[in-house]
């Protein structure tokens, strides 16, 4: 009886360290799944539609305005050309 009940102890251990590891490995690709998820989350930018780019001057920076000789720097972008919501990444930060 008292062999049968070490045995029986001594695979319920087994047992266990087994779970342990599936346990361990199911959350290393668990984390890597919310990850990925993460990377697929994000958004193109709603004002630029994801080119990163000034909607008003098109990414130049600068406007020419009919009527007038020259350029005038764009007031949306400040001159730099980048879409001032995402400023120039194409991803939505909000």
């Amino acid at each position: 009886m008292k062999k049968l009940f070490i045995t029986l102890i001594l695979s319920l251990m087994a047992l266990g360290g087994i779970a342990l590891c599936f346990s361990n490995s199911e959350s290393a690709t668990t984390q890597e799944a919310l990850a990925t998820t993460t990377q697929v989350s994000k958004k193109k930018c709603i004002r630029c539609l994801g080119s990163g780019r000034c909607i008003v001057c098109h990414g130049k920076g600068y406007l020419t305005v009919l009527g007038q000789k020259g350029k005038r720097e764009c007031n949306n972008c400040r001159g730099t050309g980048n879409c001032p919501r995402c400023k120039g990444t194409g991803v939505d930060p909000h």
